[in-house]
Protein backbone atom coordinates (compact mmCIF):
# COMPACT_ATOMS: atom_id res chain seq x y z
CA UNK A 1 0.00 0.00 0.00
CA UNK A 2 3.06 1.92 0.80
CA UNK A 3 4.38 2.10 -2.65
CA UNK A 4 0.97 3.58 -3.91
CA UNK A 5 -0.19 5.47 -1.69
CA UNK A 6 -0.72 9.10 -3.37
CA UNK A 7 0.14 8.04 -6.61
CA UNK A 8 -2.33 8.50 -8.68
CA UNK A 9 -4.09 12.31 -7.05
CA UNK A 10 -1.90 13.96 -10.23
CA UNK A 11 -3.83 11.41 -12.45
CA UNK A 12 -7.45 12.07 -10.97
CA UNK A 13 -6.94 15.54 -10.48
CA UNK A 14 -6.49 15.72 -14.08
CA UNK A 15 -9.33 13.35 -15.20
CA UNK A 16 -10.87 15.48 -12.73
CA UNK A 17 -10.30 18.89 -14.68
CA UNK A 18 -11.01 17.13 -18.15
CA UNK A 19 -14.22 16.47 -16.52
CA UNK A 20 -14.83 19.65 -15.79
CA UNK A 21 -14.09 20.62 -19.12
CA UNK A 22 -16.66 18.59 -20.59
CA UNK A 23 -19.69 20.36 -18.51
CA UNK A 24 -18.66 23.76 -19.31
CA UNK A 25 -19.19 22.48 -22.89
CA UNK A 26 -22.86 22.22 -22.45
CA UNK A 27 -23.12 25.49 -21.21
CA UNK A 28 -24.98 26.81 -18.57
CA UNK A 29 -26.85 23.00 -17.71
CA UNK A 30 -23.60 21.55 -17.55
CA UNK A 31 -22.35 23.77 -14.92
CA UNK A 32 -25.85 22.97 -13.26
CA UNK A 33 -25.10 19.51 -13.48
CA UNK A 34 -21.47 20.07 -12.13
CA UNK A 35 -22.57 21.55 -9.57
CA UNK A 36 -25.32 18.69 -8.75
CA UNK A 37 -22.55 16.18 -9.28
CA UNK A 38 -19.97 17.87 -7.01
CA UNK A 39 -22.73 18.07 -4.41
CA UNK A 40 -23.11 14.50 -4.60
CA UNK A 41 -19.38 13.77 -4.05
CA UNK A 42 -19.32 16.19 -1.15
CA UNK A 43 -21.53 13.58 0.62
CA UNK A 44 -20.11 10.38 -0.76
CA UNK A 45 -16.49 12.13 -0.03
CA UNK A 46 -17.61 13.65 3.64
CA UNK A 47 -19.34 10.05 4.28
CA UNK A 48 -16.26 8.14 3.20
CA UNK A 49 -13.77 10.18 4.93
CA UNK A 50 -15.75 9.90 8.41
CA UNK A 51 -16.21 6.31 8.47
CA UNK A 52 -14.06 4.65 6.17
CA UNK A 53 -11.04 6.11 5.64
CA UNK A 54 -9.16 8.95 7.12
CA UNK A 55 -7.17 9.69 4.14
CA UNK A 56 -9.50 9.89 1.62
CA UNK A 57 -9.48 12.98 -1.30
CA UNK A 58 -13.47 12.74 -2.64
CA UNK A 59 -14.31 15.15 0.30
CA UNK A 60 -11.33 17.70 -0.57
CA UNK A 61 -11.89 17.56 -4.21
CA UNK A 62 -15.75 18.44 -3.95
CA UNK A 63 -15.01 21.32 -1.95
CA UNK A 64 -12.44 22.42 -4.26
CA UNK A 65 -14.68 21.59 -7.64
CA UNK A 66 -17.39 23.99 -6.12
CA UNK A 67 -14.81 26.46 -6.23
CA UNK A 68 -13.78 25.49 -9.98
CA UNK A 69 -16.16 27.51 -11.66
CA UNK A 70 -15.01 30.70 -10.00
CA UNK A 71 -11.40 30.42 -12.28
CA UNK A 72 -13.03 29.03 -15.81
CA UNK A 73 -11.80 32.81 -17.42
CA UNK A 74 -8.64 32.98 -15.70
CA UNK A 75 -5.28 32.26 -17.61
CA UNK A 76 -2.07 31.07 -17.48
CA UNK A 77 0.22 32.70 -14.68
CA UNK A 78 -2.73 33.93 -12.72
CA UNK A 79 -4.73 30.57 -12.41
CA UNK A 80 -0.91 28.74 -12.03
CA UNK A 81 -0.33 30.72 -9.17
CA UNK A 82 -3.16 29.83 -7.92
CA UNK A 83 -2.99 26.24 -8.34
CA UNK A 84 0.76 26.53 -6.76
CA UNK A 85 -0.90 28.00 -3.81
CA UNK A 86 -3.93 25.15 -3.36
CA UNK A 87 -0.96 22.91 -3.74
CA UNK A 88 1.59 24.00 -1.31
CA UNK A 89 -1.17 24.32 1.21
CA UNK A 90 -2.62 20.82 0.76
CA UNK A 91 0.76 19.81 0.97
CA UNK A 92 1.42 21.32 4.52
CA UNK A 93 -2.01 19.99 5.52
CA UNK A 94 -1.12 16.39 3.96
CA UNK A 95 1.93 16.01 5.86
CA UNK A 96 0.64 17.73 9.47
CA UNK A 97 2.85 21.28 9.12
CA UNK A 98 0.48 23.63 10.43
CA UNK A 99 0.37 27.44 8.52
CA UNK A 100 1.69 29.03 12.20
CA UNK A 101 5.14 27.84 11.02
Amino acid sequence: MVLIDGKFYSIFSMLFGIGFGFFLAKGNDGLLRFYRRMFILLIIGWLHLRYLWNGDILFLYAVLGLLLPLFRAAWGSHLAHHCDCASAHAHRHRHGEGDDG
